[in-house]
Protein backbone atom coordinates (compact mmCIF):
# COMPACT_ATOMS: atom_id res chain seq x y z
CA UNK A 1 0.00 0.00 0.00
CA UNK A 2 2.16 2.84 -1.31
CA UNK A 3 0.51 6.01 -2.50
CA UNK A 4 2.62 8.66 -0.81
CA UNK A 5 3.54 10.76 -3.84
CA UNK A 6 1.35 13.72 -2.89
CA UNK A 7 0.72 15.50 0.39
CA UNK A 8 -2.80 14.12 0.51
CA UNK A 9 -1.49 10.61 -0.13
CA UNK A 10 1.13 10.91 2.63
CA UNK A 11 -1.46 12.24 5.07
CA UNK A 12 -3.90 9.46 4.25
CA UNK A 13 -1.13 6.88 4.58
CA UNK A 14 -0.21 8.21 8.05
CA UNK A 15 -3.86 8.14 9.19
CA UNK A 16 -4.27 4.53 8.03
CA UNK A 17 -0.95 3.52 9.61
CA UNK A 18 -1.91 5.08 12.97
CA UNK A 19 -5.31 3.40 12.94
CA UNK A 20 -3.78 0.02 12.10
CA UNK A 21 -1.28 0.43 14.95
CA UNK A 22 -4.06 1.45 17.37
CA UNK A 23 -5.96 -1.75 16.62
CA UNK A 24 -2.83 -3.89 16.64
CA UNK A 25 -3.11 -4.70 12.95
CA UNK A 26 0.46 -3.87 12.06
CA UNK A 27 3.69 -4.77 13.70
CA UNK A 28 6.02 -1.94 14.68
CA UNK A 29 9.60 -2.89 13.90
CA UNK A 30 12.70 -1.49 15.49
CA UNK A 31 15.67 -0.15 13.57
CA UNK A 32 19.31 -0.88 14.22
CA UNK A 33 21.88 1.92 13.88
CA UNK A 34 25.64 2.21 14.30
CA UNK A 35 28.15 4.96 13.59
CA UNK A 36 31.75 4.88 12.41
CA UNK A 37 34.42 7.09 10.82
CA UNK A 38 35.71 6.89 7.23
CA UNK A 39 39.41 5.93 7.29
CA UNK A 40 40.07 5.86 3.53
CA UNK A 41 42.64 8.55 2.61
CA UNK A 42 40.57 9.60 -0.42
CA UNK A 43 37.20 9.04 1.22
CA UNK A 44 34.45 6.90 -0.27
CA UNK A 45 34.83 7.49 -4.00
CA UNK A 46 33.61 5.27 -6.87
CA UNK A 47 35.57 2.07 -6.16
CA UNK A 48 34.95 1.82 -2.41
CA UNK A 49 31.35 2.96 -2.92
CA UNK A 50 30.88 0.11 -5.38
CA UNK A 51 32.22 -2.37 -2.82
CA UNK A 52 29.92 -0.90 -0.16
CA UNK A 53 26.81 -1.05 -2.39
CA UNK A 54 27.53 -4.66 -3.41
CA UNK A 55 27.69 -5.65 0.25
CA UNK A 56 24.55 -3.67 1.13
CA UNK A 57 22.65 -5.29 -1.74
CA UNK A 58 23.25 -8.75 -0.26
CA UNK A 59 20.90 -7.99 2.65
CA UNK A 60 17.10 -8.01 2.65
CA UNK A 61 16.72 -5.10 5.06
CA UNK A 62 16.07 -1.50 4.04
CA UNK A 63 19.46 0.16 4.64
CA UNK A 64 20.18 3.89 4.88
CA UNK A 65 23.55 5.62 5.19
CA UNK A 66 24.04 9.18 6.41
CA UNK A 67 27.06 11.50 6.51
CA UNK A 68 26.87 12.94 10.03
CA UNK A 69 29.68 15.38 9.20
CA UNK A 70 27.34 17.12 6.75
CA UNK A 71 23.97 17.31 8.53
CA UNK A 72 22.38 19.23 5.63
CA UNK A 73 22.54 16.06 3.48
CA UNK A 74 19.68 13.59 3.79
CA UNK A 75 20.31 9.89 4.46
CA UNK A 76 20.76 7.85 1.29
CA UNK A 77 19.74 4.41 0.12
CA UNK A 78 22.81 2.26 0.80
CA UNK A 79 21.96 0.00 -2.14
CA UNK A 80 22.33 2.79 -4.73
CA UNK A 81 25.82 3.86 -5.78
CA UNK A 82 24.60 7.26 -7.01
CA UNK A 83 23.00 8.18 -3.68
CA UNK A 84 26.01 6.88 -1.73
CA UNK A 85 28.37 9.01 -3.83
CA UNK A 86 26.22 12.14 -3.36
CA UNK A 87 26.91 12.04 0.39
CA UNK A 88 30.50 13.18 -0.22
CA UNK A 89 32.11 11.10 2.52
CA UNK A 90 35.75 12.09 2.87
CA UNK A 91 38.53 11.05 5.26
CA UNK A 92 37.33 11.55 8.84
CA UNK A 93 33.62 11.82 7.97
CA UNK A 94 31.29 10.40 10.61
CA UNK A 95 28.91 7.89 9.03
CA UNK A 96 25.70 6.41 10.38
CA UNK A 97 24.19 3.22 8.98
CA UNK A 98 20.60 2.31 9.81
CA UNK A 99 18.72 -0.82 8.77
CA UNK A 100 15.19 -2.05 9.24
CA UNK A 101 14.18 -5.60 8.47
CA UNK A 102 14.73 -9.25 9.23
CA UNK A 103 18.53 -9.14 9.03
CA UNK A 104 19.08 -5.54 10.17
CA UNK A 105 21.70 -6.16 12.84
CA UNK A 106 23.81 -8.47 10.69
CA UNK A 107 23.61 -6.05 7.76
CA UNK A 108 24.67 -3.00 9.77
CA UNK A 109 27.47 -4.88 11.54
CA UNK A 110 28.83 -6.19 8.21
CA UNK A 111 28.73 -2.72 6.60
CA UNK A 112 30.38 -1.06 9.61
CA UNK A 113 33.13 -3.70 9.54
CA UNK A 114 33.59 -3.08 5.82
CA UNK A 115 34.01 0.68 6.32
CA UNK A 116 36.33 0.09 9.30
CA UNK A 117 38.47 -2.19 7.12
CA UNK A 118 38.98 0.58 4.54
CA UNK A 119 36.67 -0.93 1.89
CA UNK A 120 39.47 -2.94 0.31
CA UNK A 121 41.86 -0.04 -0.23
Amino acid sequence: MRFCHSRRGRKLYEIIRKEREAFGLCQITAMYTRDTTVINPHGIHARPASTFVKEASRWRSNIQIANLSQPDKKPANAKSIITVLTLGMSLGSRVSITAEGADEQEAVDALIALIDSGLGE
